[in-house]
């Protein structure tokens, strides 16, 4: 451990995000301002750690619970990956844990990967995207999620081999956690299982559901036969299905298609037997 990491800030020293000193006192000033830079995306993931809390206690959204549990799935993990493999951090690091995975390198890669995958499957008007600074934060955490495995090379708290098995645990939690959140979501031909079970766990516990609009357009049209299928319609896309309909028409062409085949192979060869 080098000797500036005792003269560290107890709360850099803490969230093991330590400046180096050397920098500040004979570094150029472009090296300053990279430092400032490091130092700050790796403080990042507490920063966005504690907006989430915030968030949690205050609105009481599904979509910001759903990120804060897989980001805590992902540090628990992380952390068991760290007992097993019991690697040390490099030479002269602010901190005498083990550092393989790298954890700061596992959040990023999950949050970018969860905000890119809001983006790319799920449609415009679902309302969690309807606040108005939601496009500004997200675009600041997606652009500035590269930065933190960065800062844990250049601050010596992590080798590039722990950064990049971070990096590949990050990723992979978070396809398996989104997917998973997708497939309760489809569960049940349109999604009858989320509004039947999963929306009354929300409202249990006061929590408001911004994934999926809940909006009742049958009980609207029920005094007008000639709008009832059309209401049921637009019940389907807008309240239950939280795809773009790119990605819902690849679903049900491609993969709901190979399913059938295959449950309906099985059996035959059942029937075979």
């Amino acid at each position: 451990m080098e000797e500036y990491c005792s003269s560290c800030f107890i709360f850099f020293k803490t969230i093991e995000s330590c400046p180096r000193s050397l920098i500040f006192q004979k570094g150029q000033l472009d090296e300053i301002f990279l430092e400032v830079i490091w130092v700050l995306s790796s403080v990042l993931p507490v920063l966005v750690f504690s907006a989430l809390v915030l968030h949690s206690f205050f609105k009481r959204t599904s979509r910001g619970f759903f990120i804060f549990a897989g980001l805590i799935l992902q540090q628990i993990i992380v952390a068991l990956l760290k007992k097993y493999f019991a690697q040390a951090r490099p030479k002269g690091a602010c901190s005498t844990s083990f550092g393989y995975p790298s954890g700061h390198s596992c959040f990023a890669a999950g949050l970018f990967t969860w905000l890119i995958l809001e983006v790319v499957i799920l449609h415009d008007k679902i309302p969690f995207k309807s606040p108005r600074f939601y496009a500004m934060s997200r675009n600041f955490c997606i652009f500035a999620a590269p930065l933190i495995p960065i800062s844990r090379y250049f601050l010596n708290y992590h080798s590039p081999e722990q950064i990049l098995y971070g990096l590949i645990t990050g990723l992979l939690c978070t396809i398996f956690l989104f997917g998973a959140l997708m497939a309760i979501m489809m569960h049940q031909g349109h999604g009858r299982f989320y509004h039947s079970v999963v929306s009354k766990i929300w409202k249990k516990f006061k929590f408001h559901d911004n994934f999926l609009h809940h909006h009742h357009y049958t009980d609207e049209a029920k005094n007008d036969e000639t709008e009832v299928e059309q209401a049921v319609e637009l019940q389907k896309h807008r309240s239950i299905h939280p795809f773009r309909d790119t990605v819902r028409y690849f679903f049900e062409k491609y993969v709901i298609k190979a399913s059938l085949m295959f449950q309906e192979k099985e059996y035959d060869e059942l029937q075979a037997i």
